[in-house]
């Protein structure tokens, strides 16, 4: 089994709480209430998707954050996203800790993506990162893919899918994260919204993998079916097919 590191400095794991975490230990309540019978076959019975979700590790944010957004006047709003952490920013204690004290200074500017559908979401607003307390760190030969947690949807923001080699990139990895304007506009009272993206709050799903070269190849293919997929439907996936992935 092959390691990966997570590394903070001391200072951030005696004062801090959140802690990566394996990506099993936040499966939302709706898929964790669904039930999976051969009367009533649901998603839960379904071994990719369950993969997809258990996969990897996960980020929880380590502070709050507070969305405020005020209509100026038509097509033209004040965004302000704060971050809770600010307070220390006078503590020269914590100057060691990655974490966001001004969220300007650690912006995209939106020329940056411009053409992206994204940035019309994010209101045309600079593109903001949470930075990331816990340096990344695999064996030789692996990367990772940082993704939203799949199949999970915050509706008032996401960050942006990235792979990083970790096994030689050695700084923080921070993490750019758009603002949802569909969700938000709808959620706007008297022309105001505000939220808070709560400490804890999962944000971004990260999966090692061994980084190989591949070689498409397009070629024609039997129809048939095995046998026991006609005569054990129920499960037969997770009976003949799947192998379990282990995360710790």
């Amino acid at each position: 089994m092959k390691d990966i590191k997570f590394i903070a400095p001391k200072i951030y794991i005696d004062n801090f709480e959140e802690r990566p975490e394996l990506s099993l230990n936040h499966l939302p309540d709706w898929y964790k209430k669904l039930k999976h019978h051969p009367n009533k076959e649901t998603i839960k019975g379904c071994r990719p998707v369950m993969d997809s979700m258990t996969a990897g590790y996960v980020l929880t944010l380590p502070q709050e954050y507070y969305i405020e957004i005020t209509t100026l006047e038509k097509d033209k709003y004040k965004i302000h996203v704060r971050s809770s952490y600010i307070g220390f920013a006078g503590n020269s204690r914590y100057k060691d800790i990655n974490l966001n004290l001004d969220m300007a200074a650690s912006s995209h500017q939106p020329f940056q993506i411009e053409g992206s559908p994204q940035l019309k979401k994010n209101f045309n607003f600079p593109v903001m990162k949470f930075l990331n307390p816990w340096k990344i760190e695999t064996p030789s030969g692996y990367s990772c893919l940082f993704t939203p947690p799949l199949n999970q949807v915050d509706d008032r923001f996401e960050i942006i899918s990235a792979v990083v080699d970790t096994d030689s990139y050695g700084p923080y990895i921070n993490f750019p994260f758009f603002l949802k304007k569909d969700f938000l506009f709808k959620n706007m009272k008297d022309g105001k919204y505000f939220s808070i993206l709560k400490k804890g709050t999962p944000y971004c799903q990260i999966i090692p993998f061994k980084r190989e070269g591949w070689k498409m190849k397009i070629e024609e293919g039997d129809e048939s079916v095995p046998g026991s997929m006609l005569t054990e439907k129920f499960n037969w996936y997770k009976n003949k097919i799947w192998h379990r992935k282990t995360y710790k």
